[in-house]
């Protein structure tokens, strides 16, 4: 029996009848099904075989290092861990766990209540999870001597997943999906994610570690005491996940079920578009409402940002070559988008072809709109040294220097960028396996601008060291105009 028949006999079914059993049967049947449509079984043996090579390697060099480590340095990997997998989760919307799409389960003769809780425990069964269990399992066992450790490792790790899920759950609705919600669902969503991150701001800035997860992981972790720990462990998850119950239920029975993205009222968005308009301006305006309304554009944008901002500011780092890097990294973050330009349209890329424009015109909108939004992130790297004094950033040739490079990456992701779009533009779709990020374009773009943009550092700073600042100046300033004058024989 298939899956479609299997549907066809659970409508039929009396209420009565209906059981979570049976609804996990059908849900892992149709997840395997699609397992061998996406992968075969050469594939998956071969993903199974890599991860478990992964997972003992893994387990190996942890076990060397828990040997010797304190109870302090567990406590801050366990936080690090979680930091990472909220942030990865929230910029990626991969956080490891099954997700379960449960609008489309609201016709089972099943509540609410029981498909929310089911799609907890259907969240656990994935294979990256099981091997994470056995590594932090197997390090348990070689770091507590007792099984009391060894016992109550598996609901931390339940709980601990359980938590970074509804923490990502929360922030990606508020970020993509908040136009859903109603309203005081929606202020209470982001007064609960304010008080959030102003607790964790404020714990680490008092020091006060015992109060936060890796504390309570690594008394466990050790077996002191570990059932005591689990207790705040849970109510924490508890609470997290009775937030995001509220927000889930308003969110399915709202009727929307694609992501919304960048939402902008229609008076808004029609001011901006239609303000002093002209062909050029216009096409560029709504080029950068596509990038605003693509969740992933938008997220690297506000991390780039921020995070560019926030480490060089308070980690007062002392020399040029952070900001190089950091620019580098904020320009790398966008860079695979340039592979097809006009791929993120989807469906919608027709429309391009139907107004009065030449394709080359929409190309060079896309372009300059997207260096719009990583000049963004740039500024957002290089506003720590203009509120601060930073060394390495004092003379007016600090500033040449690192605007060029800033310049030049920009521009080498327009040429390249341009180049793929039209002769190879690989279409880029949620939904295909072959996209994204894995496409022949967006790999090579982000590769040739990091191998020319290293070419380019080597007589930069030779000039800088030999050179007056004028000669070096003069240098810095006419490698962008060089790349501009390609880029425009490019778009040409």
């Amino acid at each position: 029996m298939n899956g479609a028949q299997q549907l066809q006999v659970l409508s039929t079914l009396p209420v009565r009848r209906m059981s979570i059993l049976l609804l996990a049967r059908l849900l892992i049947q149709e997840r395997w099904r699609k397992l061998q449509v996406q992968y075969g079984w050469a594939a998956r043996l071969s993903i199974c075989l890599v991860l478990a090579m992964a997972t003992w390697m893994l387990a190996s060099v942890s076990v060397s290092l828990v040997r010797a480590a304190t109870q302090e340095q567990i406590a801050e990997v366990f936080n690090r861990l979680l930091a990472i997998w909220i942030i990865a989760g929230t910029v990626t919307g991969k956080d490891l766990t099954w997700h379960v799409r449960l609008e489309r389960l609201l016709f089972f003769p099943l509540s609410f209540q029981r498909l929310f809780g089911s799609s907890l425990f259907f969240a656990l069964l994935t294979f990256p999870l099981t091997l994470g269990l056995c590594v932090l399992e197997i390090c348990v066992l070689v770091k507590s001597s007792g099984t009391i450790a060894w016992l109550a490792a598996l609901p931390a790790f339940i709980l601990l997943v359980w938590g970074a899920r509804a923490i990502i759950s929360l922030i990606r609705t508020a970020l993509f999906r908040s136009g859903a919600l109603t309203r005081s669902i929606r202020y209470m969503l982001w007064l609960l994610i304010a008080c959030l991150a102003i607790s964790i701001v404020l714990l680490d800035h008092y020091n006060l570690s015992s109060a936060l997860p890796g504390y309570h992981c690594a008394r466990i972790f050790l077996g002191i005491d570990p059932f005591e720990h689990l207790l705040p462990l849970g109510i924490a998850a508890a609470l997290l996940i009775a937030a995001d119950y509220v927000v889930q239920h308003d969110l399915v029975y709202s009727g929307i079920t694609g992501p919304l993205g960048f939402r902008t009222s229609r008076k808004t968005a029609g001011r901006f578009l239609l303000l002093r308009p002209s062909t050029s301006r216009v096409l560029w305006r709504i080029s950068l409402l596509g990038w605003l309304r693509n969740r992933n554009a938008l997220l690297l944008l506000i991390w780039g940002a921020l995070y560019g901002f926030g480490y060089t500011y308070f980690t007062k780092v002392g020399s040029q070559m952070y900001f190089v890097g950091f620019c580098w990294m904020v320009l790398i973050f966008h860079s695979y988008l340039r592979g097809n330009l006009l791929g993120v349209d989807n469906r919608a890329v027709w429309v391009y072809y139907r107004l009065p424009i030449r394709i080359d015109d929409a190309i060079r909108a896309k372009n300059s709109a997207l260096s719009f939004v990583q000049m963004v992130m740039v500024g957002g790297v290089l506003l720590s040294p203009v509120l601060r004094e930073t060394r390495g950033m004092t003379t007016p040739i600090d500033w040449i220097g690192i605007l060029s490079f800033a310049c030049c990456g920009i521009l080498l992701g327009e040429i390249f960028g341009s180049y793929f779009s039209v002769l190879h533009p690989e279409p880029i779709e949620r939904s295909s396996l072959y996209s994204g990020g894995t496409t022949p374009g967006a790999f090579l773009v982000p590769v040739l601008q990091t191998v020319i943009l290293a070419i380019l550092i080597v007589p930069g700073a030779v000039a800088r060291r030999n050179l007056g600042d004028v000669p070096a100046g003069i240098l810095f300033v006419s490698v962008p105009v060089v790349l501009l004058v390609v880029r425009n024989a490019v778009l040409r």
